[in-house]
């Protein structure tokens, strides 16, 4: 019956399409890219995530954060043109492929999304103000859609970690860096009880008599061959990844434990990070430590940088003078 048909067409469309932005669901996109690949060589690839989209919700309620998608899928439909196809991907993430594209055809259609997202839209009297970040990749048509997405997924996270608002074609140096990214995270998520690290000891000299007055607490990481990771490297993604703090408390313990049995008129410096105050806490892990280890405070220096008191709100400054 024509009921029958109707209600097997609306569960069709439930079960292909997103229902808020009408675009297809990430299900149904694979197997459609599939369909649309025999028609060309080669395929532009864009992946795009919105910036800082909990803000959005926060901010203009869950109403405005939809209203906000649909007009993200409504800016890629009218830019992206009628012969491309489009999914919701989950969340805030949206996928788009477009048939025998040119990179620098691809690049200024993305352009064109980013300012077109940028201008903001209106929604019950209010302009919500948002943007995106996107990822490029154009390749041909005898590779996988999972290759051309993770490609493009790799682009994407290099614009996110680049400053959002911002697009980024997908490169071989780019996989070498995120593979080198990605290794790193697991060195780093099993260094925080210590695995694979190790200080080591600069001297402090007088240099009219160079006696030693102390020495620096150098970290290093080792990889699984054995070869040094720089600290410029690692402390960055530590930073990040939020293991700064696990990995501070382990310097110092570390560094207190080992000079407890120098000479008594030498000291031990330890680097702080910035991400180490955050919590306030250092003060009294300091104190702890330094009882529980029975050493003498006057021989422990810790140095931080200048860049960190800049634009310190004093929470900073009262922790260096608890200190």
């Amino acid at each position: 019956s024509a009921y029958a048909k109707m209600a097997k067409a609306e569960a069709e469309q439930l079960a292909n399409f997103d229902a808020l932005t009408g675009l297809y669901n990430r299900r149904s996109f694979t197997s459609s890219a599939k369909r649309y690949f025999n028609n060309y060589s080669t395929i532009g690839t864009l992946f795009i995530d919105i910036d800082d989209f909990k803000r959005i919700n926060d901010e203009y309620g869950h109403d405005g954060g939809d209203a906000f998608l649909r007009s993200v899928a409504h800016t890629l439909k009218s830019k992206l043109g009628e012969n491309a196809i489009f999914a919701r991907f989950g969340g805030d993430e949206f996928v788009a492929c477009i048939g025998d594209v040119s990179p620098d055809e691809l690049q200024t259609i993305a352009q064109d999304v980013l300012a077109s997202v940028a201008k903001g839209m209106s929604h019950r009297g209010q302009t919500i103000q948002g943007h995106v970040s996107i990822g490029l990749n154009v390749a041909s048509t005898e590779y996988p859609l999972s290759d051309m997405l993770h490609a493009a997924d790799i682009a994407l996270y290099k614009s996110k970690h680049e400053g959002k608002n911002t697009i980024t074609f997908f490169s071989d140096d780019l996989n070498n860096e995120f593979k080198h990214q990605q290794k790193l995270e697991k060195l780093l998520n099993k260094a925080v009880d210590g695995t694979g690290l190790e200080l080591f000891f600069q001297p402090i000299n007088q240099p009219e008599t160079r006696k030693i007055l102390g020495f620096e607490a150098l970290l290093r990481l080792r990889d699984e061959q054995g070869i040094m990771v720089p600290p410029d490297e690692f402390i960055p993604t530590a930073e990040r990844l939020g293991l700064i703090k696990e990995i501070g408390k382990w310097v110092l313990c570390e560094a207190v434990k080992a000079a407890k049995d120098w000479p008594k008129d030498i000291f031990i410096s330890v680097n702080l990070s910035a991400v180490q105050f955050e919590q306030g806490d250092l003060p009294s892990f300091i104190k702890k430590l330094i009882i529980d280890c029975d050493f003498p405070a006057s021989r422990l220096e810790v140095e931080v940088t200048e860049r960190l008191l800049i634009g310190d709100e004093g929470s900073t400054h009262k922790q260096l003078a608890a200190i």
